[in-house]
């Protein structure tokens, strides 16, 4: 069941007072006009509206108390406000939306004597928390401000950071951290093998011999170069005479 009393503000004291002053002044506007011909009558000299009616009350005396005590029972139960409340911005409530018509009656009625006894019951507003009087106490209703919320039930504008646009390098960038990378499928033939590094191919390369170069003294040079020429003198010779 909703709780009626989340982020309601509660009527003061004074507030409160000025409504009840309007309502009133108005309450006795139309119990004046309900008297008016009831009173004509008892000064044209009918006793009977001057009688005692209820104990020592008279019938005038009576109608002036449930007037006045319909005119704040009707209003708070169909509307939950009076003309006084409505021109303060208030309006009575309960927890939990229970709204009976003996339950409006009972605060109006015996909470209010209560709350009239030496006007403690009103200055009970003053003083507690939710500023409940002595009827709203019975009755366990409150009287609340209609359209106004607490601040701590506000979200302050302030406090909104408001999404400022990003300059297009950085929403690029973001885009690409976004991007999953997905490896490309290839087929079994077309994948390489792994790469070997430059270490590891000089280490598998076979190892070469280096040339050897021996010195050979002058002398042998020129003797051996006399022996080619002069083998080439004899095959020269030997040719010549095979043709002759």
């Amino acid at each position: 069941m909703q709780n009626q009393l989340e982020n309601r503000v509660y009527a003061g004291f004074w507030v409160r007072l000025i409504a009840f002053a309007i309502d009133s002044l108005l309450a006795a506007l139309v119990v004046s006009t309900i008297k008016s011909p009831f009173a004509i009558a008892s000064e044209a000299g009918i006793e009977l509206f001057d009688a005692n009616f209820l104990f020592h009350y008279s019938f005038l005396d009576v109608l002036d108390y449930v007037a006045v005590v319909a005119y704040f029972v009707l209003l708070t139960y169909y509307s939950h406000t009076t003309p006084g409340k409505m021109a303060m911005g208030l309006e009575v409530i309960t927890v939990d939306k229970e709204w009976t018509l003996l339950n409006v009656i009972y605060r109006e009625t015996i909470g209010r004597f209560f709350s009239s006894l030496m006007c403690a019951g009103y200055f009970a507003v003053i003083v507690t928390r939710k500023k409940q009087g002595f009827h709203d106490m019975l009755c366990d209703t409150y009287v609340v401000y209609k359209n106004m919320v607490p601040k701590k039930a506000m979200t302050p504008v302030a406090n909104v950071q408001m999404n400022e646009p990003k300059p297009m390098v950085e929403a690029n960038m973001d885009a690409i951290h976004n991007v999953e990378m997905v490896s490309p499928v290839m087929p079994e033939d077309m994948i390489a093998e792994p790469l070997v590094s430059t270490q590891e191919m000089q280490e598998e390369q076979p190892k070469t011999t280096a040339p050897v170069y021996y010195s050979v003294p002058e002398k042998e040079v020129t003797n051996s170069q006399d022996a080619m020429n002069q083998d080439s003198s004899d095959l020269s010779n030997s040719a010549s005479e095979e043709t002759e």
